[in-house]
């Protein structure tokens, strides 16, 4: 009897795990699929950012300047995240690479 119910424990211990993991899986699943889409999310942005202009109380004359040079910050994080993402795609290839010489010796 003992053995038969740590046999049925092990059972039910690998069972719950996979429920878990079946679980994860479709709340993953679930979140990429509610994911707003990049049209909706630039849509929400720009009326959000004219609601803000138009609340704030800003002369129009200060926003010309303004909006240039926010432009310009995220112009520059662009430069430095497309750099970014290139220098680690040069590593990996470099790396893909010096494992695929090591698995060929």
């Amino acid at each position: 009897m003992g053995k038969m119910f740590g046999r049925l424990l092990k059972d039910l211990k690998f069972w719950r795990e996979g429920v878990w993991k079946m679980q994860a899986e479709m709340k993953e699943e679930m979140k990429s699929e509610m994911q707003k889409p990049a049209i909706v999310m630039i849509d929400e942005l720009k009326e959000k950012i004219r609601s803000d202009i138009n609340e704030s109380g800003i002369h129009w004359v200060l926003l010309e300047p303004l909006i240039r040079e926010l432009y310009e910050e995220v112009q520059a994080l662009s430069r430095k995240m497309a750099d970014a993402e290139r220098d680690a795609y040069q590593k990996s290839v470099v790396k893909n690479n010096a494992d695929n010489k090591t698995c060929s010796n």
